[in-house]
């Protein structure tokens, strides 16, 4: 009889945002947990305990039996787009896995897929799809029938009211408020505390109450 492989959860990331996830791995009894880090002077230090052994290249280069299953562990917004990048590359080796932190509130009603964290007392209510490589920072509420896309954080204290669309790759600031039925498209940017009562066409960034055009990102 074959035994199954052990999992291994890897955090790609040493920062602040890989330091709220490995909280919540912790205690949601996830191990064992390794880092990984592009910062070549981290390698060797311990986070939380928890070992930073190399970078992307260090299982081509150290063979493991275990399955390999990994979460993006940086969540600044200027990086969003490697971000993603570095999600599919890494979807072609391993598993990406979800974090929903043990104090965040998840209908059963809804759909989140693979390598997303649901962080600490975030709310997602019924009729809510999140896609592939997303956050919902601690706090946000995200209310009956969004959908949310791909690579798109929500960060701390963010909402969305009912209906609201937020397309792939868009960054929604702490504490900002979308309201009912708007959609946001591709690769936007909300700045932190506005209130957003109209749609947002792609690639902007929108700040203030009401939100107003800044800049574009393209």
């Amino acid at each position: 009889m074959t035994s199954k492989k052990k999992d291994l959860f890897l955090v790609l990331g040493s920062g602040g945002h890989a330091k709220v996830l490995l909280d919540a791995m912790l205690q949601m009894n996830l191990s064992p947990i390794n880092l990984l880090s592009s910062d070549e002077t981290q390698w060797g230090k311990h986070l939380f305990n928890i070992p930073i052994i190399g970078d992307d290249t260090y299982f081509s280069l150290n063979p493991t039996d275990s399955d390999l299953n990994f979460i993006i562990g940086f969540g600044n917004q200027k990086h969003w787009i490697n971000r993603h990048k570095l999600f599919l590359d890494f979807s072609e080796r391993m598993m990406p896995f979800n974090i929903i932190h043990p104090s965040s509130i998840v209908s059963p009603f809804s759909s989140i897929d693979n390598g997303t964290a649901v962080l600490a007392r975030a709310v997602i209510n019924p009729n809510v799809t999140v896609g592939k490589n997303s956050v919902i920072n601690t706090g946000a509420i995200i209310e009956h029938d969004c959908i949310i896309g791909n690579n798109v954080h929500i960060a701390p204290g963010a909402v969305l009211c009912g209906g609201v669309t937020i397309e792939d790759h868009a960054f929604i600031g702490a504490n900002s408020v979308i309201c009912n039925q708007i959609e946001i498209k591709t690769g936007t940017v909300i700045g932190a505390g506005s209130v957003v009562t109209s749609d947002i066409t792609a690639n902007t960034m929108v700040a203030g109450n009401p939100a107003c055009f800044i800049k574009s990102l393209q």
